[in-house]
């Protein structure tokens, strides 16, 4: 991320997955040895797994395409 958005992520990493046009950003807010929590947006308007395969998973939707996640 850019160093003036650092602070949206710990760390000021984000993980993006694309698949066609499907896009999925992950924004972690703790990164532990297998297991995150954090924000992830998702342009389906749905998120079923993790986006970094981890289980279990738990996502909470907290607005449209937005997601609050505990995985590991």
């Amino acid at each position: 991320m850019p160093a003036e958005l650092d602070h949206a992520s710990e760390g000021g990493e984000i993980s993006v997955h694309r698949d066609g046009a499907s896009l999925v950003v992950l924004f972690f807010d703790f990164r532990g040895l297998n297991h995150y929590t954090g924000w992830v947006y998702s342009s389906e308007g749905q998120l079923t797994e993790d986006p970094q395969g981890n289980q279990p998973f738990i996502s909470k939707e907290i607005a449209p395409n937005w997601y609050r996640v505990d995985a590991g």
